[in-house]
């Protein structure tokens, strides 16, 4: 699947709404029983707290709440965009003991 690459949270999110749209999208959703509207709730969190190059650090615990979805849901929406190519997995718990995921955002030099 190829990756989507936006200059701001706010494109990237457009394109994820559109892109859960696409049929073959839709079906792998619904094939993993996974709703559209879990899928997007769990995008507008992970936008709303990237930092400026897209990098999110919230937990799934933390995502969940701000999405309004369950931990699980969470992790699974997580997953999906992922898989969808929207968001990529940074780096293992560091310092800060939490993973990193990026949205794809180009990095600002």
């Amino acid at each position: 699947m190829p990756h989507l690459v936006f200059t701001s949270a706010s494109d990237w999110l457009a394109a994820v709404e559109h892109r859960v749209t696409d049929p073959d999208i839709a079906d792998a959703l619904r094939s993993r029983d996974l709703e559209a509207g879990t899928v997007l709730a769990v995008a507008r969190a992970e936008a709303e707290n990237a930092g400026p190059t897209g990098r999110v650090t919230l937990g799934a615990e933390e995502l969940a709440r701000s999405a309004g979805v369950t931990p699980k849901d969470a992790k699974r929406g997580r997953i999906a965009l992922i898989t969808m190519g929207a968001q990529v997995f940074v780096s293992a718990p560091r310092a800060t003991g939490r993973p990193s995921r990026q949205l794809q955002l180009p990095v600002r030099r």
